[in-house]
């Protein structure tokens, strides 16, 4: 609810203050739900991409791994510097 209430705040302020045609905006996000459903609903009845999605998400979450300590360290270090 929070990314749609977003997008939608900004199509409004951008209609508002921008362009007129900021349907265009809405490709990308439309496109990535639609990729998600088709996903959702053929995972579990095509084992290859039930089977793809598991290799995936093994893969990404050495990334997890890898970035969350890097991320909590690189924020320590930014809030230390903006205080001293």
């Amino acid at each position: 609810m929070g990314f749609i209430g977003s997008l939608m705040a900004f199509l409004g302020l951008y209609r508002q203050f921008g362009m007129e045609s900021s349907v265009r905006l809405l490709i990308a996000p439309l496109a990535l739900l639609l990729f998600t459903a088709i996903l959702l609903v053929f995972s579990s009845k095509l084992r290859f991409v039930h089977s793809a999605v598991l290799w995936i998400s093994d893969r990404l979450i050495v990334f997890l791994f890898i970035l969350m300590p890097l991320y909590i360290l690189l924020f320590t270090y930014v809030i230390f510097r903006n205080i001293v």
